[in-house]
């Protein structure tokens, strides 16, 4: 018998579908981890900007200005405003009136000298609480309109859509150790 040179066709056949297939697995595999490292990224983009913002809300909260009868401290159960001394993109700071609330479902801080602030996103429903002090028999309070005092705590709720847990941030005012 003479000795075979090449391959027969059925042999090339065989050997083309077993490195499509793989090519075809590897293909879905680096699809699959690009879809998670872009999934990675906006994750950590959307963590990064919400805890940028409650440093924002913790540093306003913790700058706020003693209320006066042209500006009150009031809160509801669903919106805030104060006046308080915020850094501004120069680095320096300038008394605002501030305002916080749920538009859509976003957290939204709405800066009388700045301008519009998205804190939280994809928010279904948020309560905002107010303590008086630190005696624990007191009640959070579902409101707050007050032109010469303010509270020693704020407690934020958010009830986020995509989670079925709620998120809650309690706060405390300037000067309130």
């Amino acid at each position: 018998m003479a000795s075979r040179r090449g391959f027969t066709l059925l042999e090339v056949l065989v050997a083309l579908t077993v490195s499509g297939v793989v090519l075809l697995t590897v293909h879905q595999l680096v699809v699959a981890m690009t879809s998670y490292l872009d999934d990675v990224r906006r994750s950590s983009r959307t963590h990064s900007a919400e805890m940028n913002g409650r440093r924002w809300l913790r540093s306003a909260l913790a700058s706020t200005m003693s209320p006066t009868d042209s500006f009150p401290f009031a809160g509801t159960n669903v919106s805030l405003t104060f006046s308080a001394r915020v850094r501004q993109a120069g680095g320096w700071y300038e008394l605002e009136r501030i305002l916080i609330d749920l538009q859509g479902r976003d957290l939204v801080v709405q800066r009388s000298l700045s301008g519009r602030l998205v804190l939280a996103s994809q928010i279904e429903s948020m309560t905002i609480d107010y303590w008086l002090d630190g005696e624990s028999s007191r009640p959070w309070l579902r409101g707050w309109l007050s032109y010469g005092t303010m509270p020693h705590f704020v407690r934020f709720r958010l009830k986020r859509i995509d989670r079925s847990t709620v998120d809650t941030l309690v706060l405390m005012i300037r000067g309130r150790q």
